[in-house]
């Protein structure tokens, strides 16, 4: 299956805090790409929402940036569960 990708894509395993308008979360980052990033979480949230990622680099130096959730899928089709942002 070819995949249509504008940028490249880097596994990312750094763990993340995740803020939307009524919940804040810890998860983990799948991969990201100057486009976005896959964050892994079972309660992905609602697709259109509004999303404010924070975590430290290896160096220590703290990155925030908005975001907006472009997609999200749950558990049990084969991929794993989070949202694209």
């Amino acid at each position: 299956m070819r995949e249509n990708r504008k940028h490249e894509r880097v596994d990312a395993r750094l763990r993340c805090w995740c803020e939307g308008e009524n919940v804040t979360f810890y998860a983990r980052m799948g991969n990201i790409s100057e486009g976005g990033l896959f964050l892994r979480t079972s309660t992905p949230l609602e697709t259109g929402s509004e999303a404010r990622i924070r975590f430290e680099t290896k160096d220590a130096a703290e990155v925030s940036a908005r975001a907006r959730v472009v997609w999200a899928r749950g558990e049990g089709n084969g991929y794993p569960p989070g949202m694209g942002l």
